[in-house]
């Protein structure tokens, strides 16, 4: 059970990372370079996510923040090497344990006319696959014993019937 577990823990980030991936690019469509910096044209509203999953960000080349739309319960540290990267052209997914849970990160660089003018970076909370994983944990941890139990009474039935075939089999063999 812990293998299924961490199967679906996997899978889930996964399908998570693609979605991240997804809102970043739309995000991005949203974003226009004025004066050599990239501002956002118009507001986001990323869809499904209550007001303290979120967050945006958007970084100049010189990697100082152009805008910060901070949604989250808490404050989400800076990450300088992930927005270094991306100003560099390479995308990177990360994530970080805060107080109230765990966030998901993804930093991509800002392609404007061909060349990096910044980065973007969006982090959304992990909470949803945090409640799944721990209802699936949930249901392992009752099924596994109910499933042991089931297991070893089939085995002491069928131990039992052997037995009694096995001496009706020895019966038949002695009155021949």
């Amino acid at each position: 059970s812990g293998g299924v577990y961490l199967a679906v823990q996997r899978l889930l980030i996964e399908s998570f990372d693609e979605v991240l991936e997804h809102q970043a690019e739309l995000v991005a469509q949203a974003i226009d370079v004025e004066d050599g910096a990239p501002v956002f044209a118009r507001e986001i509203l990323l869809p499904d996510l209550s007001d303290n999953e979120h967050f945006t960000r958007l970084y100049r080349t010189d990697q100082t923040l152009s805008s910060n739309d901070m949604a989250v319960a808490e404050q989400v540290p800076e990450l300088p090497a992930a927005v270094a990267n991306a100003l560099q052209g390479q995308r990177s997914l990360m994530q970080i344990q805060l107080r109230t849970g765990a966030l998901r990160i993804a930093t991509f660089p800002v392609v404007h006319k061909g060349s990096i003018a910044g980065a973007l970076q969006v982090g959304v909370a992990l909470n949803d696959i945090d409640d799944t994983l721990r209802t699936l944990l949930q249901v392992l941890l009752g099924l596994a014993p109910a499933t042991l139990l089931a297991a070893s009474g089939g085995g002491v039935f069928l131990a039992k019937a052997g037995i009694l075939s096995g001496r009706a089999h020895d019966q038949r063999r002695v009155s021949f």
